[in-house]
């Protein structure tokens, strides 16, 4: 999660700029694909699914502030086909705040 954490930050200063006296917090979900590869019963299948990453951010008042991340949940989404099924333009949407997904709570 190094690498993702890193890209984080560096997306959330984008936007959000420390400032003298004041800490911001703010918690939400974002997208992530995850491609992972299994056997079962000798047979090698490849996975592409769309999870939904929880984090809590906060950045403190200091001029070269770093946004500090704590992953929160891991909660599947959608299964795909293959890169080709993969909606990007609706992941871009998500990442810009242009769109959002409720989750369903309590639920299996």
């Amino acid at each position: 999660m190094g690498a993702i954490a890193s890209e984080l930050k560096d997306h959330i200063l984008t936007y959000v700029s420390p400032e003298k006296g004041v800490v911001k917090i703010s918690d939400g979900d974002i997208p992530i694909l995850i491609k992972s590869y299994y056997v079962s019963k000798g047979v090698s299948y490849t996975d592409i699914s769309l999870y939904m990453l929880g984090m809590q951010v906060m950045l403190m008042e200091d001029e070269y502030s770093r946004p500090k991340i704590q992953f929160t949940s891991l909660a599947f989404f959608e299964r795909y086909d293959g890169m080709d099924s993969i909606k990007y333009e609706e992941l871009n949407a998500m990442v810009a705040g242009q769109k959002s997904i409720a989750l369903p709570i309590r639920r299996p």
